[in-house]
């Protein structure tokens, strides 16, 4: 009796490390997507401004070459 006990004890330490292990993948799994997802926002953010910058640069070199003529 005395080792299905300490079997059983071994199972359910080895069952709540599995767990834990589990619940600690699960968190870090949802912080890494939620990074990915702010990341990919941020590119999309930083490639609209560039194309914005880049029609303002067109822009100003149009007025600036319409200016330099007589």
């Amino acid at each position: 009796m005395g080792r299905i006990v300490l079997h059983s004890r071994r199972s359910a330490f080895i069952l709540g490390e599995a767990l834990v292990t589990f619940g600690l993948l699960n968190g870090l799994l949802l912080l890494e997507y939620e990074q990915v997802t702010q990341y990919k926002q941020q590119v999309q953010r930083l490639e609209k401004r560039y194309q914005v910058a880049q029609q303002e640069r067109l822009a100003a070199m149009k007025a600036w070459h319409t200016y330099d003529q007589p």
